[in-house]
């Protein structure tokens, strides 16, 4: 039977190109205030710190432009490619509906990934979950398809009016503090907003994630999932009726544009009037306030489409629309480097410019992004075929990795081929597989990050900790496992976590062993470190459930760090490099401690990279996780629990022992003992002793290769 390919650029739809790209503009000129400012100021020209003329003139001209056309346009243009897809299935005899379940997935795991570590604005997660509900109706007429979709976007501009009553039916001292967090926020609001996301990344995620999961779980049921599903019912009716292939008559474009232009903006201007008579009150604006503008929206959004079409139907402006092509075809990389290039402008691990850009500023800023990726997206497409996002998506959706140089078919990835030069490489048959390991992690460890947010909310740090460190090593074994299978078909144990006869002797000789190289550093440091160390003593509480909760949060950690960094990561890129697989890893074991205090200094970086080494040479001459495991656990335990000393910046309550301890060069920083040369000479003897005396015991012939 005939393979559903991905689309190939002879069989594109040009003018679908264009339209797509024009929408993937135009969204940036609406998501750069969520950036830049509180989110009421969104909806609100006085709900920011500009109420200047300038500024309001430029809020109002963006609403009345731009405003929900563009989210509109790209659920038409979703629904357009559902049905494009099906056209080709049927076309070939072939059921699209697995291919399609697994673009929405991939689509969401995207979407969970950008708004929990990116921007809460994320609407992909969006696109995929009404994606999976109205593929169900793309079989059904034209007619059933538009009248099902116009009632879905009606929905909730019916309960606009159900929400406004309810609003003011309640205390009005509630109703004020609604109408302020939503709608017209305080000076002090303001900036407290400003001072969440203006610091670092990881300080972020609480604030970003409470964010994200505010509007899936509150404004995606309530009202997303119908606008979004009724415009992509009505991509899917526009799509089989002609509209985006040029089929209509010039005379249907002129009649929906001049309904557009000449009905849907003056609904939209006569709204906004209404808003300013009224004072942009919350009473009347936060709700009712809206009603006209989103009824008008859908009007003149098939207005832009329409004229859109013409343009290119009569082949005006060609050096224009061919960039804005090439950009659609990049719609999803465009959409995520807008998000990325905003979150470093605005947010503290960047420029850190959140609140202190006016509209008149965003909009320049709009402007440089906009000639940036017309510029960019058509060099980019003389040479690739996809954008690279858009190929990591198809990579995954199709699973097999597509082929991403002009010139390269596509069969040379599905028909097997006798000329070993034509196979895919093996670096990108590695690529593909991290790519799909990855994208598996992700949502998963976002999950651990939530819970354990939630669960140091609830039960505080120690908790959290522990709920952190027993699903996020889960999440690694469940991706590992799916990856084993489906690329390999090999067990899970073949990564060096088997529970054969040796792991539990393994395991305790490791413990044996980190605890007696921590006991070697605390003897240096009571015989060398100047007098500073104090031999330990009995503390006076002994520890308890602190210290159970404690050790399951250290063996947690211990297993998590070392499944990840010396794990199916490892070995899989080095079967391409070794030396570049255990640079790599190194340089992620390091990444996730650098947020630890004191962390940051080059006697603890210079540990790091030498603690790296000693367990990777433990599972390169053992093949097995399970002593670097226990190596890792005895020294932190021995460290934390046992005389009381920080670990890795970390001090634990509830030690058998406290020891006197004064930092210096030779026993160590903030980041603790880690941070001191005395451990530097320890660890390079440990390094090099593994590395010369322990013998293979379960050799993989292919690790090396």
């Amino acid at each position: 039977m005939p393979d559903l390919d991905p689309v190939q650029q002879s069989r594109r739809i040009q003018s679908i190109d264009v339209l797509r790209g024009a929408a993937a503009l135009g969204i940036l000129i609406m998501n750069v205030q969520l950036f830049a400012m509180i989110a009421p100021a969104f909806s609100n020209p006085y709900g920011c710190a500009w109420t200047d003329s300038a500024n309001v003139f430029v809020w109002s001209a963006i609403q009345v432009v731009f405003g929900y056309k563009d989210l509109l346009i790209f659920g038409m243009l979703f629904g357009a490619g559902i049905a494009i897809t099906d056209e080709r299935g049927a076309a070939i005899g072939r059921s699209v509906a697995g291919m399609h379940y697994r673009r929405m997935a991939v689509m969401f795991v995207f979407g969970i990934t950008h708004g929990y570590l990116v921007w809460s604005g994320d609407i992909l997660y969006d696109y995929a979950l009404c994606g999976c509900v109205v593929f169900l109706l793309r079989r059904q007429g034209i007619l059933v398809q538009l009248v099902v979709g116009a009632l879905a976007y009606a929905l909730p501009l019916a309960l606009l009016f159900v929400f406004d009553w309810v609003l003011h039916a309640l205390d009005p001292d509630i109703s004020a503090k609604i109408y302020s967090s939503m709608f017209a926020p305080t000076a002090e609001q303001i900036t407290a907003h400003n001072a969440l996301y203006n610091v670092g990344w990881l300080e972020q995620m609480g604030p970003r994630a409470a964010e994200t999961l505010q509007i899936q779980v509150g404004l995606f049921p309530l009202g997303l999932f119908w606008v979004c599903s009724g415009s992509i019912l009505a991509g899917m009716a526009l799509y089989r009726w002609g509209m985006f292939s040029l089929r209509l008559a010039t005379r249907s474009y002129l009649i929906m544009v001049t309904l557009g232009l000449f009905l849907g903006l003056p609904m939209i201007l006569y709204g906004l009037r209404l808003n300013f008579a009224a004072n942009w009150l919350p009473e009347y604006s936060i709700l009712r306030g809206r009603f006209l503008f989103l009824l008008a929206a859908p009007i003149t959004a098939l207005g832009y489409v329409s004229l859109i079409m013409l343009v290119c139907r009569a082949g005006w402006f060609r050096w224009l629309t061919s960039r804005l092509a090439a950009v659609g075809q990049m719609a999803l990389t465009s959409y995520i480097m807008q998000s990325l290039i905003c979150s470093i402008l605005f947010y503290g691990h960047g420029f850190g410019l959140v609140g202190k850009v006016d509209r008149v500023g965003q909009l320049g800023i709009v402007v440089a992004v906009w000639a940036v990726q017309l510029a960019v997206a058509p060099i980019w497409l003389r040479h690739f075929r996809f954008g690279p996002m858009e190929w990591l998506w198809r990579s995954l959706s199709y699973g097999s990795s597509q082929p991403m140089r002009r010139g390269a078919s596509a069969d040379s990835v599905r028909t097997p081929v006798h000329k070993k030069a034509e196979q895919p490489s093996r670096p990108m048959r590695t690529v593909w597989k991290l790519a799909a390991l990855t994208a598996m992690m992700i949502p998963g460890l976002i999950l651990a990050v939530t819970c354990q947010l939630l669960a140091r909310k609830l039960a505080g740090p120690l908790v959290g900790r522990v709920v952190l460190y027993l699903i996020a090593p889960t999440v690694i074994l469940i991706a590992s496992y799916f990856c084993l299978q489906w690329f390999e078909r090999r067990p899970l144990g073949a990564i060096g976590i088997g529970f054969d006869r040796p792991w539990v002797v393994q395991l305790f000789l490791g413990i044996v062993a980190g605890a007696l190289m921590l006991m070697m550093c605390w003897v240096g440091l009571v015989v060398f470190a100047d007098g500073n160390t104090a031999w330990p003593a009995i503390a006076p509480k002994l520890p308890g459930l602190r210290m159970t909760l404690g050790s399951m949060f250290i063996l947690g950690l211990c297993f998590y760090e070392e499944l990840l960094c010396r794990g199916y990561i490892l070995q899989l890129m080095g079967r391409s490099h070794m030396k570049f697989a255990i640079a790599a890893s190194g340089l992620l074991f390091v990444a996730l401690h650098l947020s630890n205090p004191g962390a940051i200094s080059p006697v603890a970086i210079l540990n790091l990279v030498l603690l790296h080494f000693l367990m990777t040479a433990l599972y390169l001459r053992t093949r097995s996780l399970w002593l670097p495991i226990g190596v890792h656990a005895g020294w932190n335990f021995s460290l934390g629990y046992v005389f009381g000393l920080p670990v890795s910046g970390v001090v634990f309550k509830g030690a058998i022992l406290t020891t006197s301890w004064t930092p210096s060069l030779l026993a160590g920083n903030e980041f603790g003992p880690e941070g001191g040369l005395l451990v530097s000479f320890i660890l390079l003897g440990a390094t090099l002793a593994a590395w010369s005396l322990i013998r293979q015991r379960h050799p993989h012939p292919d690790l090396l290769a």
